[in-house]
């Protein structure tokens, strides 16, 4: 499944991997935002949680997410591959892979390849997601990483795994750009406000990680009727 184009609809992702989520707090998180699927594209998890999750919104368009070498990326290849088959037998929808930054910073394209023909090669129903962490690198470097990715046509971007790093407007619109829509990206980092939420849309985002949904949802709502309105003027 790939996420919309222009509506404003299945354009979020909520994080909650935190070790301090109990599976009964899971349960009570996930049964209150389920009344926003419509505007939720998928909730991130604690990969113990990943079958609870599954279980609890079955029937749902929600897709439970879990995540391989978080936040840092630094697991062989083998293992990462290992975690993605293991979280998909257990009901992930969509799978976030942090890469090893090591080779990205060289720049080893053999080895950035290696990963990714690796990944490519589990099998898996799953979406499965990229995060090389763009953020620390310059603009070259990151149009030829998501050059890399967008050649597997089947692979999706995550900017950055969120933690202390940022991604910038100026970079979803090289990357959009360069490779035009072939590619979807995810944005996390630096997505805050409802209204930096619509540049991020605007300049190309298919999707973006926030913290709360509520004045996203209301945010979109009201631009959706304003749409609405001018359509049946």
């Amino acid at each position: 499944m790939k996420l919309a184009g222009n509506e404003f609809s299945k354009r979020f992702f909520l994080s909650w991997i935190d070790p301090h989520i109990s599976d009964l707090e899971l349960e009570k998180r996930l049964t209150k935002h389920l009344s926003a699927a419509p505007y939720l594209a998928g909730i991130a998890v604690n990969n113990h949680q990943v079958r609870l999750a599954a279980k609890i919104i079955q029937g749902s368009e929600l897709m439970v997410v879990g995540t391989v070498a978080y936040p840092l990326g630094g697991l062989p290849i083998e293992l990462k591959c290992a975690q993605i088959q293991e979280l998909s037998d257990q009901g992930a929808d969509q799978i976030d892979i942090v890469m090893g930054i090591e080779s990205i910073l060289a720049w080893n394209e053999n080895a950035i390849r290696d990963e990714i023909n690796a990944i490519m090669k589990v099998n898996t129903e799953a979406r499965l997601c990229l995060i090389p962490n763009l953020d620390g690198l310059d603009v070259s470097s990151q149009i030829r990483l998501a050059g890399l990715i967008a050649q597997t046509q089947k692979l999706i971007l995550r900017t950055t795994t969120g933690y202390g790093l940022t991604t910038s407007l100026e970079t979803i619109q090289n990357l959009r750009n360069d490779l035009g829509s072939e590619l979807e990206i995810l944005v996390s980092g630096g997505c805050e406000t409802p209204v930096a939420a619509l540049d991020f849309i605007t300049a190309g985002a298919n999707g973006l990680y926030i913290d709360d949904v509520d004045s996203f949802i209301h945010l979109f709502l009201t631009l959706t009727r304003f749409q609405e309105h001018m359509e049946e003027k």
